[in-house]
């Protein structure tokens, strides 16, 4: 898989996925502050919402030594490194409730790009349904609401 070749709307299933999955793991701790980290007590892998999306996507667990730093990540990934830290900014804007930062960081390493009105449509749709932010203490609660915009948005992408 190429990051290239990915759809706005797989990036945000990719991290629902991810999180749920990564998150029944007894070796990840989910941590939406850090792209990659290693609990040094338990030692095992921590990471956010971005890092259960590549997880996810490309169907890898990372180790320990290969969670820590971007380039860790894409050599494990194979993929360009600037392209990954787009995509990571990308996911985690997603998150954090930044959309139209989102949708700028994924015309950078998508070529599956999104026309105007499409992006119009994507912001009115994560207005809409007032979307929170991605936080440690609440994640697990928000999600429902994120899957409803995962369906808005794949309704957008199919449809206009």
């Amino acid at each position: 898989m190429e990051l290239k070749d990915i759809k706005y709307s797989q990036i945000i299933e990719a991290m629902i996925e991810g999180l749920k999955e990564y998150s029944q793991k007894p070796d990840f701790k989910i941590n939406m502050s850090t792209f990659g980290d290693v609990d040094l007590k338990d030692g095992i892998c921590v990471g956010c919402a971005a890092t259960c999306a590549l997880q996810k996507l490309f169907n890898v667990s990372f180790k320990p030594y290969e969670i820590l730093g971007l380039k860790n990540r894409a050599y494990v990934l194979k993929q360009n490194l600037r392209l990954l830290d787009d995509f990571e900014t990308c996911v985690d804007s997603i998150r954090s409730g930044l959309i139209s930062l989102s949708l700028r960081e994924f015309h950078f390493f998508s070529e599956q790009k999104l026309n105007e009105k499409q992006i119009e449509k994507i912001r009115e749709a994560y207005a809409n349904l007032r979307l929170k932010p991605l936080i440690n203490l609440s994640w697990e609660k928000n999600l429902p609401k994120y899957e409803e915009f995962l369906l808005k948005v794949k309704e957008i992408e199919n449809n206009l």
